[in-house]
């Protein structure tokens, strides 16, 4: 076997390997970031995702709005 079919064939692996690891490590934009981007805008969005205090807000403010709206909403079968 010559050096230079050798070296093609190891260098086609190698590139078969790595266009298959590129595939498996894409991933997609969640749903509801779309949501909070539309809400809060780029700048604000960006800041409450790499800020843990402002997200920890939001999620509290979140839970408390659900708790306390969620009542309202409920249908009563009287």
């Amino acid at each position: 076997m010559s050096l230079e079919s050798r070296f093609k064939r190891d260098a086609d692996a190698a590139f078969v390997e790595a266009k298959r690891s590129m595939v498996s490590s894409v991933s997609q934009v969640p749903v509801w970031m779309y949501g909070a981007l539309a809400v809060l805008g780029w700048n604000e969005a960006m800041a409450v995702l790499f800020n843990p205090l402002y997200f920890a807000m939001i999620l509290i403010l979140a839970a408390s709005g659900y708790v306390t709206f969620a009542p309202w909403f409920s249908v009563d079968a009287d």
